[in-house]
């Protein structure tokens, strides 16, 4: 089992003043950011500053990459009966089991409790979402399909009253039927 990062070990506080430095520096000047840790009392080559660089910008990438893509989806996709809901799900549970997949690749033992617990509430919340949502259209379609055909029953108790021709009665009824199809 390999040894924790340095980078790891740092007080949260400055393992997140190096991430925006790196951000800020584009993901250069690793010997400067060493630098700068040493002043803080850490002494961190400038090779694992690098390897850290890289590993956050993968990381910052894969989320951009995410967002874009849930942005495609909302711009590509009308909502009809949650189908862009559903798309977002499974981007969602892709991410997840992507995560899933690098954490037992770095071992399991290695990962953040906190970590592991978060994508585990995610990927539960995940599924109460998918079953709330199917219950969801399942029960708006039982409705549509009442209220088209409660609308129905009049339209025909009006025909029979003389009041509709048959013809007239036809057309409601497949207008009907398209609102509930």
């Amino acid at each position: 089992m390999p040894s924790r990062s340095k980078i790891a070990l740092l007080p949260e506080t400055l393992r997140k003043q190096l991430d925006a430095k790196l951000i800020t520096n584009a993901f250069s000047d690793c010997r400067g950011l060493s630098d700068w840790l040493a002043e803080q009392g850490f002494s961190i080559s400038k090779d694992a500053v690098n390897r850290h660089g890289k590993q956050l910008e993968r990381r910052l990438d894969a989320v951009k990459r995410a967002t874009e893509q849930a942005k495609a989806i909302v711009d590509a996709s009308p909502d009809e009966e949650g189908a862009m809901n559903d798309a977002l799900i499974r981007l969602i549970q892709q991410i997840d089991f992507d995560i899933l997949v690098q954490l037992v690749e770095v071992g399991i033992d290695e990962v953040n409790p906190k970590a592991l617990a978060a994508i585990t509430r995610s990927v539960a919340s995940l599924a109460r979402a998918t079953v709330t949502q199917k219950k969801w259209m399942a029960e708006t379609r039982a409705r549509i399909a009442a209220k088209v055909a409660e609308a129905e029953k009049k339209v025909n108790q009006v025909k029979e009253s003389g009041g509709l021709s048959a013809d007239a009665a036809q057309q409601i009824r497949a207008a009907l039927l398209e609102i509930g199809a």
